[in-house]
C-alpha cells in the first residue's frame, strides 16, 4: 500500500469527477488514528455531510486511510512512524469537499489522486493540497456555456479559487455527467488513483 499511495499522477477537476465514486461537501467531526487488525496503520476520518453532489446521500461519512497523520509510540517506547508521502491530512472542524474513491478489498478509503482529492474550505475559498496546481488544465469543456466567473474559474492555473463557483460549476459537471468515466479496459493499468487496497 505505501509504494501504490505515493504513485500518483496530476489530475484535473476532469480527472477527478471521473475516477470518484463519491463527492461530498462538510466538515470534518472527527480524527483518530490507530493500527489495525491487519497491522497496517490507519487514519479514521468522520465527516457531517452537509451536501452529496455525488454518490449516495448519507448525513455522515466514516472512511480509514492508510498510514497515520502524526508518528505513534510503540510497545518498545519508541516511535512508530507509519506516515506515507502524499496522503491527505484532516483535522477536526476543518470544512472540506472530498473527492473520494471506493472502499478497498481491505477496508481502506482515500480521496482521489490523495492530496488533490482533498479541499479545505477557508474564508470563502477552496484549495487542495497541492495549491489547485494544474485543476483546470487540459479540462475538456467542449462547447459548453459558462457564464463570466466560470470562465475566469477554468483560467485558474493555481491557488485557491471562489468555493460558490467552483461547487456551482462542480454541480453542474456531475449533473450534466460532462466527464464520463472510463471504459474498464483503461481503468485495469491506470495507476492515477490510490484506493490503498
Amino acid at each position: 500500500p505505501p509504494n501504490h499511495a505515493m504513485n500518483t499522477k496530476p489530475m484535473n477537476i476532469s480527472d477527478l469527477v471521473r475516477e470518484s465514486n463519491q463527492i461530498v461537501v462538510g466538515h470534518v467531526v472527527a480524527v483518530n488514528q490507530g493500527v489495525g487488525a491487519n497491522r497496517l496503520p490507519y487514519t479514521e476520518v468522520e465527516v457531517k455531510v452537509s451536501e452529496s453532489i455525488l454518490g449516495a446521500g448519507a448525513s455522515t461519512i466514516t472512511f480509514r486511510q492508510f498510514g497515520l497523520q502524526s508518528p505513534m509510540p510503540a510497545a518498545d517506547g519508541r516511535k512508530y512512524v507509519g506516515l506515507v508521502a502524499g496522503m491527505p491530512q484532516y483535522k477536526a472542524g476543518e470544512q472540506v469537499v472530498l473527492f473520494l474513491g471506493k472502499t478497498s478489498s481491505i477496508g481502506y478509503r482515500t480521496t482521489i489522486g490523495l492530496g488533490q482529492g482533498k479541499f479545505a474550505l477557508r474564508g470563502g475559498n477552496l484549495e487542495n493540497e497541492v495549491n489547485n496546481a494544474g485543476l483546470f488544465q487540459n479540462v475538456d469543456l467542449g462547447r459548453r456555456h459558462l457564464d463570466d466567473k466560470e470562465k475566469h474559474l477554468v483560467t485558474t492555473t493555481q491557488g485557491a479559487v471562489g468555493s460558490n463557483t467552483f461547487l456551482s460549476f462542480l454541480r453542474r459537471a456531475v449533473n450534466e455527467k460532462w466527464w464520463v468515466a472510463p471504459s474498464k479496459k483503461k481503468t485495469s493499468s491506470s495507476k492515477s488513483n490510490c484506493s490503498c487496497s
